[in-house]
């Protein structure tokens, strides 16, 4: 939809999936991880004005891991919340989310993890030079039942060479 020049989008979704070795829990452990999203549902919306545009979104689900290599397993109820707000002036343009994710574990212990991005950017004809600002933490109640919260801060610079409209290197 569409008022006063502001251009709105919405959706809702649920569903269920399975990952079998998944590759978010493969970047911090050697173990194979496979986890199953049930009863998950959420909504997005997004409102577009001019150079400026915000989304935000909510999910929840309750979500199983299964360490193949350990032989461990886990259960927790998962909400995930996250704002973005984002601006674009022709050349300069600026990103940014906020997330914040909670899992209650059945075996009475949560981990929190909220997570930040911000970045700026400016276009100077086929290249596009952006910096970013990342932040994540984790915190939980129980250091004896997730014992290695991962926690990092970290910059990056890209750089943007778009070769054609339908291709770009970074």
């Amino acid at each position: 939809n569409s008022f006063n020049g502001i251009r709105t989008t919405s959706s809702i979704f649920t569903g269920s999936e399975t990952v079998n070795n998944d590759p978010y829990y493969l970047s911090s452990s050697p173990d194979n991880v496979n986890v199953h999203w049930r009863n998950l549902i959420g909504a997005d919306t997004e409102w577009t004005k001019d150079w400026f545009t915000a989304r935000l979104v909510y999910l929840r689900a309750n979500v199983s891991t299964n360490d193949t290599t350990l032989g461990t397993s886990a259960s927790a109820r998962l909400r995930s919340y996250g704002i973005a707000l984002n601006a674009d002036f022709d050349n300069w343009f600026v990103l940014s989310e906020f997330t914040a994710d909670d899992r209650s574990y059945s075996t009475n212990y949560y981990v929190n993890a909220p997570a930040l991005s911000v970045g700026a950017g400016y276009r100077i004809g086929a290249w596009t030079p952006f910096l970013n600002y990342g932040w994540y933490y984790e915190e939980t109640n129980s250091s004896t039942q997730y014992a290695n919260p991962a926690r990092y801060k970290r910059t990056s610079l890209t750089v943007r060479y778009d070769y054609n409209s339908t291709t770009a290197f970074k």
